[in-house]
């Protein structure tokens, strides 16, 4: 788990709570191989997963229909 994560910063809403997770968890990652020459990799997953995040986090706001939808936008 990365060490940026913590309960502060959870939604209560399982699946986006999990990809916020994985998102720090890759930033981490990024962090340990800009040590080194590894960066390609991550800096795609990570491109890919925020895209992806992005649109999960939408359609669920719009399932809910949640209130403070506009700012995200």
């Amino acid at each position: 788990m990365s060490n940026l994560w913590n309960s502060t910063l959870e939604t209560g809403v399982e699946k986006i709570d999990k990809q916020h997770k994985e998102l720090f968890s890759q930033v981490e990652i990024l962090r340990e191989r800009s040590k080194s020459d590894r960066i390609d990799d991550t800096l795609k997953f990570l491109a890919n997963y925020v895209v992806m995040h992005l649109r999960d986090e939408e359609m669920l706001q719009n399932q809910r229909q949640y209130p403070k939808k506009a700012p995200h936008n």
